[in-house]
């Protein structure tokens, strides 16, 4: 075939070859109209699922695992605490450190309880000494108590 001059598309006489471009065209035109029908709803099921998925894990990333009662007194939820890994050395009689079985010792010295109890083992300071740490939710029944303004009664 003789290309067309000034034209980069061979010269296209031929009826056959014209009448097969057609209907490459055409179908072209639908495979694209067709996909593009199949393409949004796909897309858009994708992006429900996405957003499923990330809400989903980032509230279970998020949500302590903390279960205590929403009101936090120091004698329902901080006596005991102190009663099973402050003793005997923090309790009344028993030790010559500070009685935090008392509430008002624990009141004045929550901030050091709490930055105490917070450090790793081994650590100049660390409490309770010579025992585990504290788990996270034990260190946090002391934070809740000292946020919601440190009650003392059940």
């Amino acid at each position: 075939m003789k290309a067309c001059p000034g034209n980069f598309l061979p010269n296209l006489k031929n009826e056959n070859i014209v009448q097969t471009l057609n209907t490459l065209f055409k179908f072209e035109y639908k495979l694209t109209y067709c996909m593009k029908k199949l393409i949004i709803p796909a897309a858009v099921f994708a992006a429900m699922l996405l957003f499923t998925q990330c809400s989903s894990s980032k509230k279970s990333a998020t949500t302590s695992t903390y279960t205590g009662p929403v009101t936090v007194t120091y004698q329902a939820n901080v006596l005991p605490i102190v009663q099973a890994h402050c003793a005997p050395c923090h309790i009344s009689g028993k030790g010559n450190k500070a009685s935090l079985d008392k509430y008002d010792v624990a009141q004045n010295n929550i901030n050091d309880i709490i930055r105490r109890i917070s450090l790793e083992p081994g650590k100049f300071g660390f409490m309770p000494k010579k025992h585990d740490r504290l788990s996270d939710d034990l260190i946090q029944v002391f934070k809740d108590w000292k946020t919601q303004g440190m009650v003392d009664s059940k």
